[in-house]
């Protein structure tokens, strides 16, 4: 997991196992991930790593004070 903040806030999560497959079906987990970070006003990205396994990564806006 990576965490990082610069003009927002990256979080990132790998796994190794066996990755997602070519035609992905989301289910409820990966459609509330990706809902949750739009209604903050984010973006979200699951992949298929080449090495193996899943990247899930969501970046948010960081109100600057």
């Amino acid at each position: 997991m990576a965490i990082a903040r610069d003009g927002g806030l990256e979080v990132e999560v790998r796994d190794d196992g066996r990755g997602l497959p070519a035609r992905i079906v989301p289910g409820v987990g990966l459609n509330s991930i990706r809902e949750r970070t739009a209604e903050l006003g984010g973006a979200c990205t699951i992949a298929r790593d080449p090495a193996g396994g899943t990247i899930v990564r969501a970046r948010l806006p960081v109100a600057r004070t």
